[in-house]
């Protein structure tokens, strides 16, 4: 009989690639792979689908309200039906993705007599979200996530600087670099012509498309693309993919500066439908704004699947991203964050027939940036901790 594996995410699990591709990788080579989440308004409590069960918990104090205080009421309830319905499973390992899942992981760990996984998507001590936290309330959450990475049978993160910062921090060895990478698809799958993209958002075929897709929200150099706008060729359009928080703001932004008509907005799409949208751009976007350290060591997943496509990239001065993008040169590293400056590069970026060079060293860079060479170390990971059941 198979292994069950447990892992944990506290969000709705609609659009959450990398535990997708983990919980198929997982599938594949032999375990039962169980998902617990949380319940929205429309998403049904359970699913069977072929990579795993997924069981989403509704909550009774969703309608609290958002402040702290409300939502350690939501915490503690999720935490109880979590842990009661996750230690009837009995999974021979526990998966916890972020802190936030981290305790839930550990007590069913614990009482299921399981091995547990911490899976850091973040520096989470170092988030912007984790900035506007009560100082006493991110020392507790920090001792917290100290405390119980300990005692992980295994730790894993996705950029090398966060993984020697986790190290050094907790006093430990050995946490698994598990990027964030797409699957790999051959250059042919692509096609700019046939993309639902420009057809679903009526655009020319002439027009130039700077591609952002991923959560819509703060510090995403979104607000930033729009000012720029102002100064980019004609021929340059700004389409951004997804949902998020900063919509409303930016249609405003947009139509203050006059961009509006310059500036599309598409829903999200699910992860195995967004390939063929990330084709109809021309340029990807990807200009993660430097407030906070997380943010600072970060390598979106997004670089990736723009590369894929083929879409040379234009990413902001951060180690990580600067690193890919001058090592494989498929892309702009900006050196400013004045918006005429930034659409004075990108208007130059064509005029050298830049463009066409990145494009094509996007290809090779591709191939070595995919999940199928990444998913080896999340299965060694497990043989290696179940092995010493």
């Amino acid at each position: 009989m198979a292994d069950t594996v447990l892992h944990i995410v506290l969000n709705s699990f609609t659009n959450d690639s990398r535990v997708l591709r983990e919980c198929r990788t997982l599938t594949a080579a032999g375990y039962q792979v169980h998902v617990f989440s949380l319940h929205e308004t429309g998403l049904p409590l359970k699913e069977t689908r072929d990579t795993h069960e997924l069981t989403r918990f509704a909550l009774r104090t969703r309608s609290l309200p958002k402040s702290f205080f409300w939502q350690l009421f939501k915490y503690l309830e999720c935490v109880w039906k979590m842990v009661q319905k996750g230690r009837l499973l009995r999974p021979v390992l526990v998966h916890a993705h972020d802190r936030d899942a981290l305790p839930i992981g550990y007590m069913i760990a614990k009482l299921a007599r399981s091995k547990l996984v911490y899976d850091a998507h973040e520096l989470w001590g170092h988030t912007a979200h984790a900035a506007k936290r009560p100082a006493n309330v991110k020392k507790l959450a920090a001792k917290m996530e100290r405390f119980i990475a300990r005692r992980a049978a295994g730790v894993i993160t996705v950029t090398q600087p966060i993984a020697q910062y986790m190290e050094e921090s907790f006093g430990i060895e050995g946490v698994v670099l598990l990027r964030n990478l797409p699957y790999y698809r051959a250059r042919e799958e692509f096609s700019r012509d046939a993309s639902p993209l420009r057809r679903d958002l009526g655009i020319a075929p002439d027009k130039i498309i700077l591609l952002y897709q991923g959560v819509i929200s703060p510090h995403r150099g979104l607000e930033l693309m729009v000012k720029a706008t102002r100064y980019l060729r004609d021929e340059f359009v700004i389409v951004i993919l997804g949902n998020g928080i900063l919509v409303p703001h930016l249609k405003e932004l947009a139509a203050d500066l006059g961009v509006a008509a310059r500036v599309y907005f598409h829903p999200a799409v699910s992860p195995s439908d967004l390939a063929p949208y990330t084709a109809g751009g021309d340029i990807g976007i990807s200009i993660i704004e430097d407030v906070c350290l997380s943010y600072h060591y970060c390598l979106p997943n997004k670089v990736f699947e723009y590369m894929q496509a083929g879409l040379p990239v234009v990413v902001s001065n951060l180690p990580e991203m600067r690193k890919v993008v001058e090592e494989y040169k498929v892309g702009l590293v900006l050196a400013s964050w004045d918006p005429e400056l930034i659409a004075n590069e990108l208007n130059v970026f064509l005029e050298k027939d830049l463009y066409r060079i990145y494009s094509e060293n996007t290809g090779k860079a591709a191939s070595l940036f995919c999940w199928e060479r990444e998913e080896g170390k999340l299965i060694d990971l497990y043989v290696n901790i179940l092995a010493d059941r």
